[in-house]
């Protein structure tokens, strides 16, 4: 494969300001890259074993810092991801190594290199936290498994916590210090899991929102419906649980998939709605959350939720489905087809329709929709390094593929 690289796209002429290859050679193993905006124009980046930081400009290269091999781990294995920047301005990334003697490679390495060379079988993953400045490494911490779901940060009545949600869905919490990360062995966790499901396949991040943290179940394909589950920071005795899709998509047997949610659940902080979403079931549905639980406001065929607007007129935008075709196996999951997918505008408090596209063109599998500034969207094209452009504006859309 050749090596990774960023580029920078003018939106407006939609052409190519700079590309940068982040490695002068192919890599060992090449997973996901994960790669985070600073102010004052700079970006940086992970991919392998390395940190970047990089100019907005010109896409130089300003610094560069190595990341460790965790225990039990080669490093022609290790791959660092999910990079979130703190309050202050450090950085934490995890580790996701794939086990050895795996040769699976590419952007689909999640699915092949842990779903079918097993993640049970990959060593355990490890949290860095970067020092933003001289991209030091200042702290490792070792998870104790293999960890596929990302990890989250929040601000919390002053204290600020980065959240994990292990394999087994428990929740734990490290408290941030500024210099270090302390697992709070004073906070007892919560279970993200159905009780009486004997197995989920992987639980999503835990995403905050005004005290509770939601989370949700089937970041890959599952036998066993979605769970989602909301838990009170202060105290997580106080916990919610909810199967939005149990009767579009019941459990039928252990080898039969019937729900996959790759993404998170979307929150909006100003009226706690959440919003969550099942590829297999092609369902996604809004719920009020209370201090009584969820309380159900609208159901529609959407996936990959995106929220726009300002607090009070939120416009819900997602990809209309209708589920996937047949059963996926595991990778066909990230790459199967929806019969057709459009880019829907709806109202975020009640589900009705403002506007949407014709069908999607060029579309690459069922892929997310990133927003842009001034009501544009992007998604990634089925030609090689393409982008597709949709634009909204006063209640239209039209789509125009990249140059």
């Amino acid at each position: 494969m050749p090596p990774p690289y960023l580029a920078k796209i003018n939106t407006s002429a939609m052409d190519e300001v700079w590309k940068v290859e982040l490695s002068s050679s192919p890599l060992p193993f090449q997973h996901q890259s994960s790669m985070a905006l600073e102010r004052g124009n700079t970006l940086l980046a992970t991919f392998w074993n390395r940190i970047l930081r990089l100019s907005g400009d010109d896409g130089s290269i300003l610094q560069e810092g190595q990341l460790p091999t965790p225990e039990g781990s080669e490093v022609d294995n290790v791959s660092y991801t999910h990079l979130i920047i703190l309050s202050d301005g450090n950085v934490v990334a995890k580790s996701m190594s794939r086990r050895s003697g795996c040769q699976q490679q590419g952007p689909l390495a999640f699915a092949a290199a842990f779903l079918n060379c097993g993640s049970e079988l990959a060593p355990n993953s490890s949290l860095v936290l970067v020092d933003a400045t001289s991209l030091r490494v200042l702290q490792e911490v070792g998870l104790g498994s293999f960890v596929g779901a990302r990890h989250t940060s929040t601000v919390h009545e002053g204290l600020e916590y980065v959240y994990v949600v292990l394999p087994d869905g428990r929740l734990r919490r490290y408290l941030y210090t500024r210099t270090q990360l302390w697992l709070d062995s004073s906070w007892p966790g919560a279970s993200i899991l159905t009780p009486g499901v004997p197995s989920a396949n992987g639980p999503t991040a835990a995403v905050p929102v005004n005290g509770w943290l939601v989370a949700t179940t089937n970041s890959g394909p599952s036998p066993w419906p979605l769970t989602v589950t909301a838990v009170w920071q202060n105290d997580p005795s106080i916990v919610y649980q909810m199967q939005p899709f149990k009767d579009l998509s019941p459990h039928i047997d252990d080898t039969t998939f019937v729900s996959y949610s790759a993404t998170q659940a979307a929150v909006d902080p100003h009226t706690n709605t959440v919003f969550m979403s099942d590829m297999i079931a092609g369902q996604m549905a809004a719920y009020n959350l209370t201090a009584s639980g969820f309380h159900h406001l609208w159901n529609f065929n959407l996936d990959f939720p995106v929220l726009m607007g300002p607090a009070g007129q939120r416009v819900l935008v997602a990809v209309n489905v209708s589920g996937i075709v047949g059963t996926p196996t595991p990778e066909a999951a990230l790459t199967g087809a929806y019969p057709s997918q459009t880019l829907v505008f709806r109202h975020a408090s009640n589900g009705s329709l403002v506007t949407q596209t014709a069908e999607l063109e060029g579309i690459a599998g069922i892929v997310p929709h990133t927003p842009g500034f001034d009501g544009q969207f992007f998604y990634l094209g089925s030609q090689k390094e393409t982008l597709v452009r949709v634009t909204y504006d006063s209640g239209t859309c039209k789509s125009e593929p990249a140059a």
